[in-house]
């Protein structure tokens, strides 16, 4: 069930930056996943309980301080309560949330550096000279941002609009999608959720043949 959940939505996250279906249908998904984990004993271990409260807690947190979308916090809340853990590994939430956040954040990383590298190479300018800010900035920027390529549809427009300066504090579910100008990436969040799940099932099943 999470994996279906999560794989219509990497589709939709993708391709329009919002999750399918209405609220109350992941509210019954959830309610189903407990149900079924109550069923099976989750609730005569004590690690169960304590991964899914830990997971709920990162989520909520993350959620408060505008980390994640609401879309995606439901997601997230729903996989919590239905599978705390899986193969033996216990706080799969918090890995989950943990592991997408570092593979999102050098997905990123890789992607800002190859645009800007790229136009380095091909106009022989740096695409951060015409801005007033500090060479630290420039560099922080360098890692974050981009000017905006003509394919690009869910980007953010990180400047101001009154001098050559720009911000690196962005919260993207608060601003229109840009476009033109330097911008940072509307990043999707549940492929990452995806990918770490499969990760995650993929080492843990080699551990245990192993073993």
């Amino acid at each position: 069930m999470c994996v279906g959940i999560l794989a219509v939505n990497s589709y939709m996250d993708l391709r329009y930056r919002t999750i399918a279906g209405r609220d109350l249908y992941y509210v019954l998904a959830g309610g189903t996943g407990l149900v079924l984990l109550l069923l099976d004993g989750g609730w005569r271990q004590p690690t169960e309980i304590l991964s899914m409260v830990a997971g709920l807690t990162l989520v909520l947190i993350l959620y408060r301080f505008k980390v994640v979308a609401s879309g995606d916090c439901i997601i997230l809340l729903v996989v919590c309560v239905s599978l705390p853990s899986i193969q033996g590994i216990q706080f799969l939430p918090v890995l989950l949330v943990l592991g997408s956040i570092v593979l999102l954040a050098c997905s990123l990383i890789m992607y800002n550096l190859t645009l800007n590298t790229t136009q380095i190479i091909r106009r022989r300018s740096s695409p951060f000279a015409r801005y007033k800010e500090t060479r630290a900035k420039k560099m922080a920027a360098f890692l974050m941002a981009h000017q905006k390529r003509v394919w690009e549809k869910h980007v953010i427009s990180i400047e101001d609009q009154n001098c050559n300066k720009f911000s690196l504090f962005v919260i993207p579910f608060d601003r229109s999608w840009a476009h033109k100008g330097l911008v940072v990436i509307a990043a999707p969040v549940i492929p990452f959720l995806l990918v770490t799940l499969a990760v995650i099932v993929s080492v843990a099943g080699k551990a245990q043949y192993i073993t």
